[in-house]
């Protein structure tokens, strides 16, 4: 077929779309068949269902098949490299609206702020360096395409599917386009990961490292937040992949690919900066059995120079001000420096370099670990150079992370692509040492499902629990049916609980915060009742670091629990039980994912009359 009658057919499979769009403009422009479609019992129960198929899977259906007749024969040759971007992608997208339109992800509201104050003044200087630029000028973009009255469209038709949309922050489709582009470039990641390992062991063991980094719990969790994580390790995986090139031909263009992505990876995150290790080593890699001298040559340093100085010019391509506000962007990058040295508030104290290694056996698999120290063992012996090459990132940034006091697990995920590839590799060198011809695909199949089996499941569980109401959506739910209008609530500080998360009962109530720290009977200087007090197991237990007899609350919480009434209780865990704490479970769980029924803190309410 060719790609002109392609894309005629594919224009014509959208037909029934437009169809459906003439039926739902009558719908809404007549009350009478408004009522027909949307609320009688036979527009329910026949209607809106064949509407649905009009405009969603009818076309779905007609462009896949037209899509899949024109790569018919790409398909047939990389099924598997699709069914391992299908599955990536499958869990990267499900639940990607959890808990909207609240906005519970404390950073994704950071860069949301930035980019909107950015856009409301006219002002590209996002005047906030803590991060560099690139995801705030990515949510300006999608603002400005999907902001304003777009909305009110995607809520009419949203309504017609009989989903009820509110929004009072007005950024639910920002925060949800901003999360798919981030899970699109996590699948892709995948991807990535395929071509580099495929590069340097062969096809096979690009696959089974592509399969690795497609099903990790921790890339699939934070794949699922419109943050720079996985954005970054995205820049910095296609920059490796040209290193890989490089380190094959020297070839000038490699260089300067893998620069400018890994400035670009940079200035999405700043500890992605370590791209440049995996340059060097391809770079010396190059220069074996060549003198110093000649090694030092500007003819053969040009090469390398060039890369990193159009790393540069990508970094502060994707964070201009970084020099055009050059005061601001020092100040602050040394504020997120001095940062490293302290712990987060409710961080467990550990050793760092143990906490790196217990998050990679929880997020990246206890298989797929041992498989990557199989695979740098074996690497050892046979290809130090490509050991080196791969190990080059992972090593210097988790030498480095580990001086550091601070810690949150998804400071390992920029060493996820790097460690799947001596992972996949240590399989195909499982699969050669099977002898037996016949028994070998059985072998592999086997070996496959236990490397891939606990990142899966985990991944699964995170995602099932991220499509149900998060315990503070409950809650503000509970406010809205039970708490009189006007009424006076004291929300504990130190629990999580923020006006810009997007309550919507909070404008129905008189709403407080107050920080048990410093007055733990804050109640007693508000006379007027009755009084609610809300506090959660993110304020309690983060004080304690969730250390001790979680049972009891913490001696600053005890007038609470004496002298108020418990009125009510929503709690995370399975059968109504408060699951252990961390602090990484604070948005989606991650070290207790299995204990999880639902996202968020154990919230308790007093009331006090």
């Amino acid at each position: 077929m060719s790609r002109g009658r392609a894309l005629k057919l594919g224009a014509i499979c959208h037909l029934p779309l437009l169809m459906g769009l003439v039926v739902i403009r009558a719908v809404y422009a007549d009350d009478a068949v408004n009522y027909l479609f949307s609320s009688s019992a036979y527009g329910l129960a026949v209607y809106r269902p064949m509407t649905i198929v009009l405009l969603v899977v009818v076309p779905a259906a007609l462009q896949a098949t037209v899509v899949a007749i024109l790569v018919r024969r790409w398909l047939v040759q990389h099924l598997d490299v699709a069914a391992i971007l299908a599955v990536a992608l499958l869990l990267r997208l499900w639940s990607i609206d959890w808990q909207l339109p609240f906005q519970l992800h404390n950073d994704e509201r950071a860069y949301l702020a930035a980019s909107m104050m950015s856009w409301a003044h006219g002002d590209p200087n996002p005047h906030r360096f803590i991060n560099p630029s690139v995801m705030i000028y990515l949510d300006m973009a999608l603002f400005n395409l999907l902001g304003g009255g777009l909305f009110e469209t995607f809520r009419v038709f949203a309504e017609y599917f009989g989903r009820q949309v509110s929004d009072p922050t007005g950024m639910y489709l920002v925060v949800l386009a901003s999360r798919s582009v981030v899970a699109i470039m996590g699948a892709a990641t995948a991807l990535l990961v395929y071509l580099a390992g495929k590069e340097l062991f062969g096809r096979r063991a690009g696959l089974l490292a592509g399969s690795i980094l497609a099903v990790c719990f921790l890339h699939v969790r934070n794949s699922h937040y419109g943050t720079n994580d996985v954005a970054a390790t995205f820049f910095a995986a296609a920059s490796f992949l040209y290193a890989v090139r490089l380190y094959h031909t020297g070839r000038l263009k490699h260089y300067l690919w893998a620069g400018i992505l890994g400035g670009l990876a940079t200035s999405t995150k700043y500890n992605a900066g370590m791209f440049i290790f995996p340059i060097f080593a391809a770079h010396m890699a190059r220069q074996k059995g060549i003198g110093l001298r000649s090694m030092l040559a500007p003819r053969r340093l040009a090469p390398l120079v060039a890369s990193y100085a159009i790393s540069a010019a990508a970094f502060v391509l994707g964070t201009p001000f970084s020099i055009l506000d050059w005061p601001n962007f020092i100040r602050e990058f040394t504020v997120q420096v001095g940062n490293g040295p302290r712990p987060w508030f409710g961080q467990t104290i550990l050793p760092t370099w143990w906490m790196h290694l217990t998050t990679l056996v929880q997020g990246f698999g206890l298989v797929p670990v041992l498989l990557v120290l199989l695979g740098v063992l074996v690497l050892l012996r046979r290809s130090p150079a490509r050991l080196a090459l791969i190990c080059a990132f992972p090593a210097v940034y988790i030498a480095f992370m580990s001086t550091q006091q601070l810690f949150f697990a998804r400071f390992d995920i920029p060493d996820l692509p790097f460690l799947a590839i001596p992972a996949g590799y240590g399989m195909e060198w499982i699969a050669e040492r099977i002898t037996v011809v016949r028994y070998r695909g059985i072998a592999m199949a086997a070996l496959l499902a236990i490397v891939l089996v606990q990142p899966a499941v985990f991944s699964v569980q995170s995602d099932l629990i991220s499509g149900r109401p998060d315990t503070r959506v409950m809650l503000d739910r509970w406010f809205s049916t039970n708490l009189p209008k006007g009424s006076v609530v004291l929300l504990d500080d130190i629990s999580d609980l923020r006006k810009a998360q997007g309550w919507s009962s909070f404008s129905n109530l008189e709403v407080q915060w107050f920080d048990p720290r410093k007055d733990p009977a804050s109640w007693k200087s508000e006379l007027r009742r009755p009084l609610y007090l809300v506090i959660s197991s993110f304020g309690y237990d983060g004080i304690r670091r969730g250390v001790g007899d979680l049972s009891v609350l913490p001696e600053m919480y005890k007038p609470t629990e004496e002298e108020g009434h418990l009125v009510a209780t929503f709690a995370e865990g399975y059968g109504g039980r408060s699951a252990a704490y961390s602090l990484d479970d604070s948005y989606t769980p991650f070290w207790h994912v299995m204990e999880h029924e639902r996202p968020g803190p154990t919230v308790r309410v007093y009331r006090f009359d």
